[in-house]
């Protein structure tokens, strides 16, 4: 039910999404943390609330943190093995 949800709460976004999914994403494969089109919206929806800097727009991101988590942060698993519970590989 939550995804439904959140999807329904992002449904008035649609088209600036699209949009900016139309936008090429100029950075390297190690830099692309976040979806380009999630990044970019959540910075205009920012800027257009009153911020004016690039902390600005992290602190409305950090204030919005339910809608961002589930949006921009990707979990990934990391590159190398994990050690056992008890630290020795």
């Amino acid at each position: 039910m939550a995804g439904t949800l959140m999807e329904g709460a992002m449904a008035p976004f649609s088209n600036l999404l699209a949009a900016l999914g139309d936008v090429p994403d100029p950075r390297r494969a190690q830099g692309k943390r976040y979806p380009l089109p999630y990044l970019l919206m959540f910075t205009v929806l920012a800027l257009l609330s009153g911020a004016r800097s690039y902390r600005g727009v992290i602190t409305f991101l950090e204030q919005r943190r339910l809608i961002s988590d589930n949006h921009l942060v990707r979990r990934r698993q990391p590159s190398w093995p994990l050690a056992p519970a008890g630290g020795r590989a």
